[in-house]
């Protein structure tokens, strides 16, 4: 993989997020922020959780930035009430 497109797919991670007491997760990529989003999510549905999931995909084709990617990612943690950072 180049250098452009290990930029593309990685963005601005490492992404960590939480939820309850014990749910944790790092992610590291957006095929991972992906995998999180749709296995592990408290959250199912919602405006935010389908842009997420709309923007990674995009990510992890090379489409868009992994900015926008994690972006997303956080937005969609705060509409779920999701601590990530």
């Amino acid at each position: 993989m180049d250098l452009a497109a290990q930029f593309l797919s990685r963005g601005a991670f490492p992404c960590k997020s939480r939820w309850g007491t014990a749910r944790r997760n790092t992610s590291r990529n957006s095929t991972q922020v992906l995998d999180c989003l749709l296995n592990r999510w408290p959250t199912g549905s919602g405006m935010y959780f389908e842009a997420a999931r709309t923007k990674c995909d995009g990510a992890i084709r090379r489409i868009i930035a992994g900015e926008d990617a994690r972006d997303g990612f956080i937005s969609a943690a705060i509409d779920a009430h999701v601590l990530a950072y």
